[in-house]
Formats: structure tokens, sequence, C-alpha cells
């Protein structure tokens, strides 16, 4: 279950929430709205439970984004679930 980011809208970071049902490898990607993934913030094994990420509006080589609407993605082997977030610089 992926769940609503906090704050949304962010300025300086947003936190991701989820919950897993069952254990496994676990991927949250950002992407823009052109489709780009411009982050990818978690790609391991979580266990079952609620877990968080932050995202700090940077995308993979640390540079910040443009302010802006943003998906985050949640891919496990069961799933894929997107929600977006808004970034206000």
């Amino acid at each position: 279950e992926l769940l609503r980011s906090y704050p949304n809208p962010f300025n300086a970071s947003t936190v991701i929430p989820f919950r897993l049902g069952a254990g496994g490898q676990v991927r949250i990607d950002i992407f823009n709205l052109l489709g780009q993934r411009v982050r990818r913030l978690l790609d391991e094994r979580r266990a079952p439970g609620l877990h968080k990420v932050r995202w700090s509006g940077t995308e993979d080589r640390g540079s910040p984004v443009s302010s802006g609407v943003y998906f985050y993605r949640l891919t496990t082997a069961e799933t894929v679930r997107t929600r977006r977030c808004m970034l206000i610089r």
C-alpha cells in the first residue's frame, strides 16, 4: 500500500510512507510530468510493515529539480502503485 506523502505540497522535503503485507524487494522512483525518472529513492529488500522514505527534491545526481508536480511509484513483485506530490521552491 502506497500512502500519501507529507507534507504535500512541500518545499524542503517530503516523506513517502508505504506498507508491505509481505516482505520482498521494493523500489520507489520519482518521475516528472513527462514520465522521465528523476530519482530512485529505494531499491532493496524490506520486511513486512510500515516504512518511510524521504525525498528532498533532488534528482539522482543530487541537483535540485524545479517546482512542479512529480509522481512517486512503489514497485514490488505483486504490485505497482503511483501517487503524486507537488514541489514548491
